[in-house]
């Protein structure tokens, strides 16, 4: 373990290198995360999160940071903070749109740590795949003052802790995926992302919903699309058949769902 500095600890240990002789697997986490961003700047109650992080040769050369599903009760974009790492020097970024955040660098090298927060989504690849980074994003702790969430007649809920998730490169994006959800969450919510396809972009389907509509453009290259879905909030499922734990998912194309 290393432990935070301002507990008598080590420094941060993002970007070391981890040889084995035989094979492993690699968590790496914090039992006491607090997140904040700018339209979050309380940050929430504090929370562990944990991620199992790949090898370098399954990690992508491109991703797509598509938000989160607002809990503001403007209903406008939440800040969402986003952590990279690079795995090879020399590694040039190219955003799109081109600047979703201020400040962007135009590369990144071995081990080098690149955190932004944005309220727009965007795509980020690097000049080919022999110049793989690690992407992942974070969920602010919400702010008391938010969109409504833990019942169904509470008038303020904060419906979220903080919490951190490894983002899948679209060249490993599915055409199906069975997934759970916790049935004792008061809000639960899909983040979908869609790339186009030779026949144009595929519909996607909840098997409790139907097909997903409200997809947004991401970025001016027409390749990828998101949407946000509610699939249970304030206790009350958006359809009956949506307030099981077993999800389904399935498209002719390649999406992802977070």
């Amino acid at each position: 373990q290393w432990l935070d500095p301002a507990f008598g600890g080590p420094v941060d240990p993002t970007g070391a290198v981890f040889f084995s002789d035989k094979p492993v697997g690699l968590w790496t986490g914090n039992d006491y995360i607090a997140v904040s961003s700018q339209t979050s700047p309380g940050g929430g109650g504090q929370d562990s999160a944990h991620q199992q992080i790949p090898h370098v040769k399954a990690l992508g050369n491109e991703y797509v940071g598509a938000g989160i599903v607002t809990r503001l009760p403007s209903l406008q974009a939440e800040s969402v903070p986003y952590r990279m790492v690079g795995t090879v020097d020399g590694t040039v970024l190219t955003f799109d749109p081109p600047s979703p955040a201020p400040g962007l660098p135009a590369t990144i090298g071995q081990g080098q740590v690149l955190e932004f927060e944005t309220t727009q989504a965007f795509s980020v690849r690097s000049q080919d795949g022999d110049h793989p980074f690690l992407f992942s994003q974070y969920m602010p702790g919400a702010l008391i003052e938010s969109r409504p969430g833990c019942s169904a007649d509470a008038q303020f809920c904060g419906p979220g802790d903080e919490e951190w998730v490894t983002l899948v490169p679209p060249r490993q994006f599915l055409s199906r995926y069975i997934f759970f959800t916790d049935p004792t969450y008061a809000t639960t919510n899909l983040v979908i992302v869609r790339e186009k396809g030779k026949d144009g972009f595929s519909d996607v389907n909840v098997a409790c919903l139907g097909t997903v509509t409200g997809f947004q453009p991401i970025g001016a290259s027409g390749i990828y699309e998101y949407a946000h879905v509610d699939l249970v909030r304030g206790n009350v499922p958006v359809v009956p058949a949506c307030a099981t734990s077993q999800h389904e998912a399935t498209s002719k194309g390649a999406f992802s769902v977070t």
